[in-house]
């Protein structure tokens, strides 16, 4: 298990992995913020591009109410733990990533911005109407709450493809505890799901990354 990468080294070990692999799909994000892990996804897509000459992600799908955190579900208390708060996260907006992207002279043509909370936007017909048939190589799931990633991943059940990376920003937050927060999230949707899952690297000080693969005999 790698050591010692911070989360643009993991974003760019998660691109080397599926241009190495030759793993095709598109990169989703939910919790965008202000647009930072956004833009780095996007530039180390256009620098795997350049090294093989060939493309595996064309498309850049980002999530997030742009209003902050939401109010919080039962699974997302913790006694005496004040890491997180509703309303957190609040000093964003949809032209503030645009504006992101840009500055790092990276191209808006194919990034789509979606605003709400994810319980509402990723389940609205126009939600999906704009992804169509649209299924991820790279999913990066940064929204801090047990709620918030199971939306997430219950929205990617189907859309993930085999090979896929997905890295979780906060696995290691709610004091590490694996029945809090995003780790509980995903142990309980994989055990209903069809895929399996092989750890790949820790990043920063709670990261940690996944590769997923469709269970064939499911």
């Amino acid at each position: 298990m790698a050591a010692g990468i911070d989360r643009l080294g993991a974003l760019s070990k998660a691109f080397e992995f599926i241009y190495k692999s030759e793993t095709n799909g598109e990169y989703f994000e939910f919790g965008v913020y202000q647009g930072v892990s956004l833009a780095r996804a996007i530039k180390a897509n256009v620098n795997w591009q350049n090294k093989t000459k060939r493309s595996h992600v064309n498309h850049f799908f980002g999530f997030d109410s742009f209003e902050g955190l939401p109010v919080f579900e039962k699974d997302d208390h913790l006694a005496g733990y004040g890491v997180f708060q509703e309303g957190q996260f609040n000093d964003t907006s949809v032209d503030l990533v645009r504006e992101k992207i840009t500055v790092e002279g990276l191209s808006l043509k194919n990034v789509a911005l979606f605003p709400g909370l994810f319980s509402d936007s990723l389940s609205s017909s126009e939600t999906l109407d704009k992804l169509g048939e649209s299924v991820a190589a790279i999913a990066h799931i940064d929204c801090d709450l047990y709620s918030s990633a199971q939306d997430c991943l219950k929205f990617l059940d189907g859309r993930l493809v085999d090979g896929a990376v997905v890295l979780f920003d906060d696995w290691f937050c709610y004091r590490g505890r694996p029945d809090r927060g995003v780790n509980k999230a995903f142990a309980d949707w994989l055990s209903g799901s069809r895929y399996t899952a092989t750890e790949y690297f820790n990043y920063s000080w709670a990261g940690k990354a996944f590769i997923l693969n469709i269970d064939v005999e499911a």
